[in-house]
Formats: C-alpha cells, structure tokens, sequence
C-alpha cells in the first residue's frame, strides 16, 4: 500500500506542479515550479510519505481556496482521468476527519492541526459558518497551550 501511495502522491504532486507551469495561473518563475518537482522526485526516491503528504494537503488547499475554478478545471479533470483521483471525494473525506476531531474535542497531532486551520480559512469570511469558526478557533488555541512547539 505504502508504495502506491508514494507512486500517487508523486504523481499528483508532478501533475500539479507541471500545470502550474503550462497554466501560468501564478505569477512566479518556472524555476520555482521544477525545483518543486524536483523535491516531490527526491522524496518518492528516498520513500519518504511524509513531505508528499503534506505537499498532498496542500494542492488540496490550493485547488479549494487559492486557484480559482475556472482556471483550475482541467487539472481536476487530469486528477480524475490519469490518477483516479476525485477531488469532490477528498473534500468528503476531510470534512469527515474535521467531524471526527470536534466530537473528540480537541487536536492531537500537527496534522489535525494543519487540516483544522485549512478549514477556518476556508470558512473566515462565511457568517453562516460563525459558530464552526469559533469551535475551530478554540480547539487551535487549546492545541497551542497544550503543545506550544506544533
């Protein structure tokens, strides 16, 4: 499993980074966008998930919140089609983790940290959200006191 997750995740983070270029959605040089491509090579060669999930989660920000859709549709399309990858589900699946972690009421680890303030981004500037804002904002700063150096 450990080995198509790191052959996804490489992939993946190839994909986007390779759209970034030909889409020239963001206004940096090329060269950022190979040295990224580079670093997802170099971490698949050495085995390493950690750096590609992460990199994983943040596409996923990206692809949510940063790039607007219009422009964005192909490379989900490119997900579906070359990886089998349903964004629409990973939305789904975050969302089920974010649920899991205020009915535990509280954070445990860097991960949920990360994910959790994905989320209040995600739903700042909504009012309608307001009550999920505040019940995010206060299992962050609990994790804060708890484990300052996360």
């Amino acid at each position: 499993m450990e080995k198509n997750e790191l052959e996804t995740l490489k992939k993946k983070g190839v994909l986007f980074y390779e759209f970034l270029i030909q889409s020239k959605v963001l206004s940096l040089p090329d060269t950022v966008f190979q040295e990224s491509i580079r670093m997802v090579e170099d971490a698949y060669e050495k085995g390493d998930l950690r750096p590609l999930r992460v990199l994983s989660n943040d596409i996923d920000f990206q692809i949510r919140n940063v790039i607007p859709p219009s422009v964005i549709a192909p490379l989900i399309a490119a997900y579906k089609t070359k990886l089998g990858i349903d964004l629409n589900d990973i939305q789904s699946s975050l969302l089920k983790k974010i649920v899991r972690i205020r009915k535990r009421g509280r954070v445990i680890n860097a991960e949920e940290y990360r994910l959790i303030g994905d989320r209040i981004e995600e739903i700042a500037d909504d009012p309608a959200q307001s009550a999920e804002y505040l019940e995010l904002t206060t299992l962050l700063s609990t994790f804060n006191r708890v484990d300052p150096d996360n």
